[in-house]
């Protein structure tokens, strides 16, 4: 089911969404939150790729804009506040996309070296492991301060 009148939402547009809350934060601080979550990545990111995306949502009508001591903040909207069931969705959709280049990729290295293929894959299976078990830890467990996607309380 799509969200009538939104297109795709990119990965960072999503990641954006998912440091945001009712409550205002800068950009300082999502940049802030993009580097620590990259830092093992050979990609650093800059506000030149925050604010367009930041511009997109707010275009969309997913964030709305305010200060904080002079400097833009960002918060979810009231109307994003109701379609989380939607940006979840979008979530899903670009993890499948990544899971079937993953596949296809990796189906085509077997082809070339399938011994170093079954190495590369055993090593990056206890990652995986590792990310889902995050992943039942989150949906388990009570919210902290910093998980502000998932501390949101709807009324």
């Amino acid at each position: 089911m799509r969200w009538k009148n939104v297109e795709r939402l990119s990965p960072i547009q999503l990641f954006l969404l998912s440091k945001l809350s009712k409550e205002p934060v800068t950009v300082t601080y999502l940049l802030n939150a993009m580097e620590e979550h990259f830092k093992e990545y050979p990609w650093r990111p800059h506000r030149g790729v925050i604010y367009p995306a930041l511009n997109k949502l707010k275009r969309k009508g997913l964030i709305e804009e305010t200060e904080i001591d002079g400097k833009k903040a960002y918060y979810l909207s009231s109307e994003t506040l109701k379609k989380l069931d939607f940006i979840f969705e979008e979530f899903l959709m670009h993890l499948r996309l990544v899971a079937a280049f993953f596949y296809h990729s990796v189906e085509a290295l077997m082809k070339v070296d399938s011994q170093l293929s079954k190495k590369f894959l055993q090593k990056r299976k206890a990652m995986l492991l590792e990310e889902l078990k995050r992943i039942d830890i989150i949906s388990n467990e009570e919210p902290t301060d910093e998980d502000k996607w998932f501390s949101l309380k709807l009324e």
